[in-house]
């Protein structure tokens, strides 16, 4: 590395600096995507039962907690995860059921341990969890300070003296 030192980041850094890629819809006083119910009624879930819709919202609260900025759970990400999920295959609603229904009834800390364990319900809440947060105004504005309307018009890719003489390495046998 150019004598440089390797810098240390945090989740929220990394999920931060990963959610500016989403910063692509347009920003409304709504999650862009999820429509808002007729005659101005509360939000209703179109896939999840009220119980499951406040069980993801406190899951998606311990991927992205309120700190300095608001969390998961002020950006309605939960409403966001129902939405996809009434859109999804039949087989990738009952795996996510499945998932969820190992965390009914169990304490927060206990949660805790079982996300920290990973795994593909894990892999899958945290993806929606990050999709519908950084989707949202709250993520686009507050946590990632977007304003709208930003262009880049050169993109010069990576900078770096190290990454400029790299070139692909020969595939062998086993990569083909």
């Amino acid at each position: 590395m150019s004598g440089k030192k390797a810098e240390t980041i945090g989740r929220r850094e990394a999920l931060k600096r990963v959610g500016t890629l989403a910063a692509v819809p347009v920003l409304s006083a709504y999650h862009p995507l999820v429509p808002v119910q007729p005659g101005g009624a509360p939000w209703q879930p179109r896939f999840l039962t009220p119980d499951e819709a406040t069980l993801v919202a406190e899951l998606a609260e311990l991927i992205i907690p309120q700190t300095e900025t608001p969390g998961a759970e002020a950006a309605n990400v939960h409403q966001y995860i129902d939405l996809v999920l009434s859109q999804g295959s039949g087989r990738s609603q009952t795996a996510f059921r499945r998932g969820l229904e190992r965390f009914a009834g169990v304490d927060e800390a206990r949660r805790v341990e079982m996300l920290g364990d990973g795994g593909p319900f894990f892999d899958e809440l945290k993806q929606l969890t990050v999709d519908g947060y950084y989707r949202s105004e709250i993520g686009m504005k507050q946590e990632l300070g977007y304003e709208g309307r930003a262009f880049v018009t050169v993109f010069e890719g990576c900078t770096h003296e190290d990454h400029s003489s790299w070139t692909p390495s020969e595939r062998s046998a086993d990569d083909a």
